[in-house]
């Protein structure tokens, strides 16, 4: 197995299915070296309702025996399968339009041209406003009512930002 990010594309392709066949969506995963060894962390949604701990349980099971099979992380390394919460990550074109509507952070690696002499602009927060029918641009209205087409292809990352000042407000 190569290092890397192909071997990060190689654990995608094998623990996507495992996850959609159980009935739940890659929201995102991390591999990377920690302090104790190598860690696959494995975010999982269900767009039908809430994650719990038996359903990270269950995947947890599931992705640790096809990994095994597949033989695709010939070290040593610590799993764990959680919920992507409330500012999950964006990655693909059909998260973001699952968010319609809802506040995000998205950033770019090389960023939009600003104006004139301005330098490039990279990070952008501010509501969904939709996504190109290619899935290649990501529609966004900034807190200063200004609209960005954002290339996914420059996607660096992307997270919803939920409202919380609305929590315990009086009416």
């Amino acid at each position: 197995m190569t290092k890397g990010t192909d071997q990060k594309t190689e654990i995608e392709r094998v623990i996507t299915p495992v996850i959609t066949g159980a009935g739940y969506e890659l929201a995102d995963f991390e591999w990377r070296r920690d302090r104790g060894g190598w860690l696959l962390r494995i975010f999982i949604d269900n767009p039908a309702g809430g994650v719990g701990l038996d359903d990270c349980s269950k995947v947890s099971h599931e992705v640790s025996a096809t990994l095994d099979v597949h033989e695709v992380i010939a070290q040593h390394y610590t799993l764990e399968v959680s919920s992507p919460g409330l500012d999950r990550p964006l990655r693909k074109p059909e998260h973001f339009r699952r968010f319609i509507g809802q506040r995000a952070l998205v950033s770019l690696k090389l960023g939009l041209p600003g104006p004139g002499a301005e330098p490039r602009r990279r990070n952008f927060t501010g509501s969904l406003l939709g996504v190109s029918d290619d899935g290649a641009t990501v529609r966004l209205r900034t807190d200063d009512a200004k609209e960005y087409d954002l290339p996914l292809v420059d996607l660096d990352k992307a997270q919803l930002k939920p409202d919380f000042s609305a929590i315990g407000a009086k009416g």
